[in-house]
């Protein structure tokens, strides 16, 4: 038997086991054995002694070191005592029930078996650790029995058994597992609570699946029962505050529920608002409930309109409330409008604001200032109407009332603002009678509005005086009764504002009421009115007598004469005799019996100024003791005082109460005439007569203007317009009326009739003095005024011009002012509305005064006339020299005039005899004689602030000065029948800035403040460096000259020599044409030279019957296609000049080109032996006639431009042909305008022309099209020379000038100073050459030019380039009038005419010194052209000198001092 086997074997087995509990001891019974733990628990953290029991030998009978393991750990240590019995120091453990396993050694047969005992009789044997327990006290932190809410709270777990180690421990609280569970130790463990909205709630705890405290599941009877008394609970929400606190009745605003307690997560809340009343039924929910966290809960408001609302949130079951914490907002007054009415009311006024409530319900009133509304009603929770009732007042608060609550309290610091409401203040529109006498007892009637619905017990006052009573008539009229104002004498009258006081509003009328002017006592006068204004006054103005209409008071002047016209007011007068007598209440009166034609029946006649009749109306009677009304005659005029005759109307009425019967029955005489027995006058005092105070005058209404037919108009003598004066006040029919009264009157009223005149100044005269000293009488004056050209305007202390033919009848402007033919003073006058001026030649803009009767017209802004501005036409010269000044002629229009010399008040005439006189004001003399016509002179570079051209030109300075008047030469030229005026005015003197070759200066003429306007043309002086002050004017060029043919070489027609012809290079020869000669001074023949050009001369035949060119000089010809032609030219004295073109016929196909139709043809004649000969293509072309003319060929056309007409005046119009028989005008007025001696020639593919400025001064333009000219870039003038004419040879043009330099001390030259002048006896010129590549700079080619045929030398040798005798006076020599033909590529210069000494023939030496001859000329000189500088000495060394080396070469003592011989040999310059 194996080892295994035996033990297996040899082990007991364990039959039965009953187990038996008590309550100490677990009794283990194995068969008969009995088994026991002591004890059989013990604390989960071990360290207990527990004895393991039987009753039967259980353990061995030896130690066999036993083993006890509890639950899987043994003990700490097991001790054998015997076979019954063990003891083991138990482990710590956490097992409510831990398994027990034993661990012996069994001897059986001597053999030691190791035996587990793990049950008994098939019961697993066990060990009981205590249960853990927590004390009651302890679940809560500070014995506390609840804790917040909010997530965190750690709760603390106090106890024992809760193991020795960390056991798995989990705790919850309701059904909520806590956040986290920590065992800490055996006595304490420690739980993080989720948060929860439970009032009360179990503690669950477990540690290792054992529930050590369940009251959850406790019931009242459990043995927790005591703990679960105590259950834990968490702390209640809290309300603290909402936000906002107010809101729109209208809801929809959110409110925040602000506290603590909520939740840490979304559960169902509900909020719902209380009344403070407690009325259930008005409680409401908030339209949406929202949880938001622990400490906010969301409520949007519904609609409502309560104040003091509590609110009562539900969470989860649990509610709480805050009391009075949330209101509808009170309602708000916003804006109401209208916020005025009449008193009348009855108007519906719209109210807007907010929370007026959501219902219409509830009570509502509206009240303005103590006025209730008539009704009001509610439109919607912002909007409210009322229908406003009648009342009066202003700033009257509006109320509202809603439930018994008015307007709340205004909070100005937020901007609130009362509103006030207002009725319609009275309104004072107008006073039906604005004046009274200042006796006062008379009634006015103020009309106006706003005066009350009802009687208000209104107050007016006048001034600071209230009337004695106001009566309240309606709405819009009362009637007050004016107060006395008292005064003494002569009352001027007062003008008063008027006050009315209608309940508690105030209306004003300011100077409304006037009290009338008045004297006391009478009789006596204190003024005069008129309906239409006196005195000058601004009036309507209308001047015509009544008996020039037919309804004799349409239109009339009526004057009104303010004062009392009795003697001693009403009165009674006893008037017949003793027996038969009456008394009679009398006062003066206007007049008696009808009509009032009787003299001696006019109780009252007034006369102004000695002549003017007032004719006294008859219902004046009624208002005899305050004023009298008359119509005025016919007059003009001011300042005319009054004279008033007022018969006694005591005196009348006695004298008419004696009836014939008592006048017989007595013998009594009074004035001469019976008076029987009547009661006599107390006096003879029928009239009495009175002058009235100074102030009392009487004055015409002073001349209107209402416009200017024209406006505008030239400044030019002769030229100024006619204007047409419209207005009223003219007195035309006042000077017609009194004429023949006042023309040998010296009465001041006669002599104001005839002080009329128009007068022309630069602002409007108050007061013009016509300047009519020692006038005797209105006939004097009136001479005066019409034929003076001065006024004085004494507002202004200056003369002012007049106008010429102001008042002279106009038959055709003239009217019949009344309609009855017979009646005698219906005479023919001009109207009052009209007056012709011609106006005086001033300049500016003028304002224009009538005077009439001494009187100024109204200044008005429709009496400005405006002078057309100055415009320049041309400035001659255009073009000066940089550094120097020189007279300019300005030439263009409204200029004006020299005021100074015909108006500045030098003289005057009177009576036809002319005196000097002295203004009043000497200054006015200087402003005519330096303010007129001026001019301005602006550098644009250095104009200030001027940076464009479009600048006004009234804004330019005058920076490089100002010439004025009285510096100017004036003149008024006439051509045609365009009239041109002309200053000459001395320009300035400009250096040009920074070293510039240009500078352009504008020129400004200004008259009386006007200016002309800058034009890029006209309006601009330029200003040019001569070339010769820009780099060195001499040039590294020369050329040789040889004498082809001399004078007597030509054939013997051309023997007196030619000058002022036309040479062309035509057909491998040279032609000319035309020109004069020594004795013949027009010629019309034709020569051409030989293929060389330089002899062979012949003269040209041609058909005598044809038709040919007349003799002329300065004709131009020109080769085009290959065919010659002629153009212009004219006779030497200038009277006659051509514009005719001829074609020179050399062939057949020319003539069949050009022949005229139904002329017969040359080759019909001659056949093949055909003769040349001219057609004439036009006799008058487009062109003006003209000599002298340029004629170029130019991109296929032939351009002809230049020449002088039949006057001697240089044209600078531009033409072009294609065929020699159109012409088309390019340009009619091109750059070089108002230049001279103009010269074209076309190089390098460009037509370049030279025109001189004045003399000798001379710029240069160029064009690639004909159509656009320019002038080179920074070109200098070529100065002091006259060019006679221009080629084109290689690279360079070439020009023939006459002239002067300054260039001495250079090698080969000899100065020829400039100073001496230019021609006539004495005066040192030479012919040279200048050249030019470019146009923009012009360069003296060196000596040799000199063509004197006195030289002597052969025709193969250059000739020197000096005279022989140039240092005898007169003895150089120079010629003009040549021509220079390019041909076969050589220059030829042919014949002109010279001056010269008189030289001896066979030596040439000069015979008479001082005396110079003219020599026409007809001899050839050649040239190749311009080649560069290169002088040998007299040997042949081919030396090459610079030009610097020439000076000190020539300076030097060599042989050839003085002079070199010149080779035509090309060696550049070194």
């Amino acid at each position: 038997m194996s080892r295994d086997d035996t033990t297996m074997s040899s082990r007991p087995s364990i039959v039965h086991a009953t187990l038996i509990l008590s309550s100490m001891f677990i009794f283990v019974v194995i068969g008969d054995t009995n088994f026991a733990i002591l004890p059989s628990n013990g604390p989960k953290s071990g360290k207990n002694i527990i004895a393991l029991v039987s009753g039967t030998p259980l353990f061995s009978r030896i130690d066999s070191s036993p083993m006890v393991r509890i639950g899987g750990s043994s003990c700490e240590a097991t001790v054998w005592f015997s076979e019954t019995r063990i003891t083991c120091i138990v482990p710590s453990g956490s097992s409510s029930a831990a398994g027990i396993v034993i661990s012996v050694g069994f001897l059986s047969l001597g053999n030691l078996y190791p035996v587990e005992l793990d049950s008994i009789d098939g019961n697993q044997i066990h060990y009981t650790y205590d249960k853990a327990v927590i004390s009651s006290e302890s679940l809560h932190p500070g014995n506390r029995s609840n804790i917040p809410r909010s997530l965190g709270q750690t709760l603390l777990i106090v106890g024992n058994n809760f193991g020795i180690f960390d056991l798995t421990v989990k705790g919850s609280v309701g059904l909520t597992s806590c956040e986290s569970s920590i065992w800490s130790s055996d006595t304490s463990l420690s739980c993080k609570v989720v948060a929860s909205t439970e009032k009360s709630t179990p503690f669950l705890v477990t540690i290792t699946n054992e529930v050590i405290h369940d009251c959850k599941n406790a019931g009242v009877n459990d043995t927790d029962s005591m703990s679960c008394a105590n259950a834990f609970s968490f702390d209640r929400f809290s309300i603290e505050s909402t936000f906002p606190f107010n809101g729109v009745s209208g809801g929809g605003w959110m409110v925040t529920i602000a506290g603590r307690g909520f939740g840490t997560v979304d559960t169902t809340v509900k909020v719902r608002l209380m009344p403070l009343d407690g009325n259930k039924n008005m409680e409401s929910d908030c339209a949406i409930s929202t949880w938001m966290s622990d400490t906010s809960v969301f409520c949007l408001m519904p609609r409502g309109d309560s104040a003091y609302l509590g609110v009562s949130l539900t969470v989860s079951k649990i509610q709480g409330t805050r009391a009075s914490c949330l209101s509808y907002n009170n309602f708000k007054l916003i804006e109401f409008s209208p916020k005025r009415a009449s008193n009348a009311g009855e108007i519906t006024m719209s109210i807007l604001g907010t929370s007026f409530g959501y219902s219409p319900t509830k009570a509502r009133s509206i009240r303005l200032g103590d006025t209730a509304c008539t009704s009001s009603s509610w439109t919607s929770d912002s909007a409210m109407s009322c229908l406003v009732s009648r009342g009066y007042g202003r700033d009257l608060f509006t109320t509202i009332t809603i439930d018994y609550a008015s307007n709340p309290y205004l909070d100005t610091d937020q901007g609130d603002e009362r509103l006030y409401f207002s009725y319609d203040s009275p309104q004072i529109e107008k006073l039906a009678d604005p004046n009274a006498n200042p006796k006062g007892g008379s009634t006015v009637t103020i009309i106006g509005s706003s005066f009350g619905v009802w009687d208000l017990s209104p107050i007016t006052m006048i001034g600071d005086t209230a009337c004695p009573k106001t009566d309240w008539i309606s709405s819009s009229s009362l009637l007050a009764k004016v107060p006395e104002y008292p005064f003494d004498n002569i009352f001027q009258g007062s003008t008063l504002d008027v006050q009315l006081f209608v309940g508690t509003q105030v209306a004003i009328s300011r100077r409304a009421f006037a009290y009338d002017v008045a004297c006391k006592p009478g009789p006596c006068v204190a003024m005069v009115s008129c309906r239409e204004g006196c005195n000058g006054s601004n009036t309507e103005g209308d001047h015509r007598h009544s008996r020039n209409k037919v309804d004799r008071f349409m239109g009339v002047n009526v004057a009104r004469i303010i004062g009392n016209f009795t003697l001693g007011g009403s009165r009674l007068v006893t008037v017949g005799n003793v027996t038969s007598n009456t008394t009679r209440l009398v006062t003066e009166r206007p007049c008696y019996g009808n009509p009032c034609l009787d003299p001696d029946n006019v109780g009252i006649s007034v006369i102004f100024g000695g002549l003017f009749t007032c004719e006294v109306l008859a219902d004046s009677e009624y208002n005899i003791e305050s004023f009298i009304d008359c119509v005025m005659p016919a007059g003009i005029g001011s300042g005319y005082p009054i004279s008033l005759t007022i018969r006694n109307a005591s005196y009348k009425a006695i004298v008419d109460g004696c009836t014939p019967i008592m006048r017989q029955l007595g013998t009594q005489i009074w004035d001469g005439k019976p008076f029987g027995t009547c009661f006599l006058p107390s006096n003879f005092t029928k009239f009495f007569s009175m002058s009235g105070p100074p102030s009392v005058v009487y004055g015409y209404s002073r001349p209107q203007i209402f416009s200017l037919r024209p406006s505008t108009g030239p400044n030019m003598v002769g030229k100024t317009a006619n204007v047409t004066i419209t207005g009223a006040g003219f007195g035309r029919a006042a000077v017609a009326q009194w004429r023949g009264d006042c023309a040998g009157s010296n009465l001041t009223v006669c002599k104001s009739l005839f002080s009329n005149t128009i007068v022309v100044f630069n602002s409007s005269c108050d007061n013009v003095d016509l300047l009519l000293s020692r006038t005797q009488t209105g006939g004097d004056v009136e001479s005066v005024a019409t034929n003076q050209n001065l006024a004085f305007c004494s507002s202004a202390n200056a003369l002012a011009l007049t106008c010429k033919y102001a008042f002279r009848e106009n038959p055709d402007l003239c009217l019949r002012p009344c309609l009855q033919d017979w009646n005698p003073a219906c005479t023919a006058v001009c109207p009052e509305d009209k007056l012709i001026c011609q106006m005086p030649v001033l300049g500016g803009v003028q304002v224009i005064t009538v005077v009439i009767g001494g009187v100024s017209s109204i200044p008005s802004q429709n009496a400005t006339f405006r002078y057309n501005a100055p415009r320049l036409q041309f400035v001659l010269p255009p073009e000066l020299e940089m550094g120097k000044s020189s007279l300019l002629t300005v030439i263009g229009t409204n200029f004006g005039a020299p005021l100074a010399i015909q108006y500045a008040g030098r003289n005057s005439r009177i009576a036809f005899e002319v005196e000097l006189f002295s203004p009043y004001n000497a200054s006015s003399l200087t402003w005519w004689d330096v303010a007129q016509y001026l001019t301005c002179f602006s550098g644009f570079s250095n104009s200030g602030n001027v940076t464009d051209m479009s600048m006004s030109s009234i804004d330019r300075k005058c920076d490089l000065g100002v010439v004025l008047s009285n510096q100017i030469e004036f003149f008024n030229s006439w051509a045609s029948d365009t009239s041109q005026q002309q200053l000459i005015v001395q320009s300035p003197t400009v250096q040009g800035g920074n070293g510039g070759v240009v500078q352009s200066v504008d020129i400004f003429v200004q008259s009386v403040g006007v200016r002309s306007s800058v034009t890029p043309i006209y309006g601009e002086l330029v200003f040019r460096r001569a070339c010769r002050d820009v780099r060195a004017n001499l040039g590294d060029m020369i050329s040789l000259w040889y004498l082809g043919a001399g004078d007597s070489a030509i054939v013997q027609s051309l023997a007196d020599g030619r000058k002022d012809f036309a040479a062309v290079s035509y057909g491998g020869r040279i032609i000319i044409l035309g020109g004069s000669s020594r004795t013949t001074d027009n010629l019309a023949d034709a020569y051409q030279s030989s293929i060389i050009g330089a002899s062979g001369w012949e003269l040209l035949s041609f058909p005598e019957y044809l038709p040919r060119w007349s003799p002329r000089v300065n004709l131009t010809a020109v080769v085009f296609a290959d065919i010659l032609f002629i153009l212009g030219g004219r006779t030497r004295d200038g009277s006659v000049c051509y514009n005719d073109v001829w074609v020179f016929v050399q062939d057949k196909a020319t003539e069949a080109k050009y022949h005229l139709p139904g002329t017969q043809v040359q080759y019909e004649v001659f056949g093949d032996g055909f003769q040349p000969y001219f057609i004439l293509i036009t006799s008058s072309a487009p062109w003006a006639p003209r000599s002298k003319a340029q004629a170029v060929v130019f991109q296929n056309k032939v351009w002809l431009l230049g020449g002088l007409d039949c006057r001697s005046q240089w044209q600078i119009d531009l033409w072009s042909s294609e065929d020699m028989t159109s012409w088309t005008l390019v340009h009619g007025t091109n750059s070089w305008y108002g230049r001279n001696n103009i010269v074209a020639l076309v190089h390098n593919s460009r037509i370049w022309v030279l025109a001189s400025v004045e003399n000798q001064f001379y710029n240069t333009y160029y064009t690639t099209d004909g159509i656009i000219w320019k002038e080179p870039n920074q070109a200098c003038a070529l100065t002091l020379v006259d060019v006679q004419t221009a080629v084109s040879l290689g690279q360079y043009m070439i020009l023939f000038t006459m002239g002067c330099h300054n260039l001495g001390n250079q090698v080969g030259e000899e100065e020829v100073p400039c100073s001496s002048g230019i021609n006539g006896t004495n005066v040192r010129t030479q012919n040279r050459i200048y050249y030019s590549k470019d146009g923009a700079t012009w360069l003296l080619a060196r000596n040799p030019y000199n063509l004197d045929q006195n030289s002597n030398e052969p025709v193969s040798r250059a000739v020197p380039f000096q005279s022989r005798d140039d240092n005898v006076p007169g003895g150089n020599e120079f010629r003009w009038g040549y021509s220079v033909v390019v041909h076969s590529s050589l220059l030829y210069l042919i014949g002109g005419q010279q001056v010269a000494p008189y030289r001896e023939t066979v030596t040439g030496a000069i015979i008479n010194e001082g005396a110079l001859q003219l020599k026409c000329r007809m001899d050839v000189w050649v040239s190749s052209g311009l080649f560069n500088v290169f002088k040998t000495c007299l040997d042949s060394t081919k030396t090459g000198l610079s030009s610097s080396m020439i000076q000190n070469y020539i300076a030097g003592s060599t042989p050839c001092r003085g002079y070199f011989t010149i080779r035509s040999t090309y060696v550049s310059d070194p």
